[in-house]
């Protein structure tokens, strides 16, 4: 059976490597690990050293001085050459969550599933081969590099691993305006990373952005685009920066960089969904419904290279046209959308919600409707009530036509 050997870098993470730790070994049979502490003035140490000679699984701690991101994963990695058959690499902050199976491994590499606070997924090499030739790049945001020929598969399966923003780094209050310093510097480093240099303009946007910088964010995004990468990620980059005219009140530009960035790889809708959102929040409901009924029935992208916000592809668009369907008179859709949202798996509480507040401008078509959707919408008004909601004059109506 091949040897996993756990690679981490960390700093002044006591107060949670343990339980990180503990996580980990729930999901990952480790036989060895080599972590590199960059700084820790608290406990860090310690805690780790006593959490692994508890649990009987050898490694090695190192103390190395920081540079940037790719530069001290890189010394880590190189710390455990010839140490295990697969590196696995984690952040402290991030947890499983589920129920995962690895497979016997073969492959060059193995991918698992991220999501993030507001339901962004997207897939991470977490689980590689232990080659020296393997080295870390970007110094921010790093990713590994492991060569055009090798092979990766997927881990599939009930599960996520939550990418937190509760570990040593996230307490520092200036932590997205340094990172956006660190990376608009080595964006002008004419000496180093000149390939990078797409990659670094559109972080330091979201880096910018995270920090409550609206004008530097749109004017680093906008510089990503012209500079231009792939398609995807173009297209996410107009999204963003519709959202930062948003911010900045112009409203002009935000639609036009919105619609331009659906226009220009219309596969994906997190561009058109802020224009439908921003329309119906402005009380333009037909404009709205025709952008809504265009995005309506897509699939979520498959084997995309970027971060997909699924929420939009699995109930968000829906709950837009639940929202705006009764505003132009096309109840039919309305509610078709509003059980959509409402027996979603996935929906957010809020939206289910709202949409329970609108139903009784959909009366005509729940009487229409079989009596077992009615009566699960019904429980569904229920449980909220049961929460506290103000729903009541809702289901009192919903529950009168029932009764026929």
């Amino acid at each position: 059976m091949a040897t996993i050997c756990l690679n981490m870098i960390v700093k002044n993470e006591a107060h949670i490597i343990k339980e990180t730790l503990d996580n980990i070994c729930q999901y990952i049979p480790l036989d060895y690990w080599v972590i590199s502490d960059t700084g820790s003035t608290d406990n860090t140490i310690s805690e780790i050293q006593e959490f692994f000679q508890e649990k009987e699984i050898p490694g090695e701690l190192y103390q190395d001085d920081w540079e940037n991101f790719a530069v001290n994963r890189t010394l880590a990695l190189r710390h455990a050459d010839g140490k295990s058959d697969y590196i696995f690499v984690f952040d402290a902050d991030d947890r499983f969550e589920g129920e995962i199976h690895l497979p016997d491994l073969v492959a060059d590499g193995y991918s698992f599933r991220l999501k993030d606070d507001n339901g962004a997924v997207y897939d991470r090499l977490l689980l590689f081969k232990n080659n020296p030739e393997f080295h870390w790049r970007s110094v921010v945001h790093e990713y590994i590099v492991t060569g055009d020929k090798n092979w990766h598969i997927k881990i599939d399966g009930d599960y996520n691993v939550l990418s937190g923003r509760f570990g040593g780094r996230s307490q520092n209050p200036n932590k997205y305006y340094d990172d956006a310093q660190v990376l608009v510097a080595a964006f002008y480093n004419p000496n180093k990373d000149v390939d990078l240099k797409p990659r670094y303009a559109f972080y330091a946007g979201q880096s910018f952005m995270a920090a409550g910088m609206i004008q530097e964010a749109s004017e680093w995004y906008l510089k990503f685009i012209e500079i231009g990468y792939w398609d995807q990620e173009i297209s996410s980059a107009y999204a963003r920066v519709g959202c930062c005219f948003e911010q900045l009140g112009d409203e002009a530009k935000a639609m036009y960089y919105w619609l331009k960035g659906y226009e220009y790889y219309p596969q994906r809708l997190e561009s058109l969904y802020e224009a439908i959102r921003y329309s119906r929040e402005h009380g333009n409901y037909h404009l709205a419904y025709v952008f809504a009924k265009a995005a309506k029935d897509a699939h979520i992208p498959e084997k995309e290279a970027i971060v997909i916000h699924l929420p939009i592809y699995q109930f968000l668009l829906h709950y837009e046209l639940a929202m705006i369907s009764y505003h132009v008179g096309e109840l039919k859709q309305g509610w078709e959308s509003a059980k959509r949202v409402l027996f979603s798996k996935e929906a957010f509480h809020w939206t289910k919600y709202q949409v329970s507040e609108i139903l009784l401008n959909y009366l005509p078509v729940f009487k229409a409707d079989s009596w077992n959707n009615r009566q699960a919408v019904i429980e569904i008004l229920e449980n909220f009530e049961c929460e506290g909601a103000s729903v009541s004059e809702v289901l009192a109506e919903l529950r009168q036509l029932n009764t026929f």
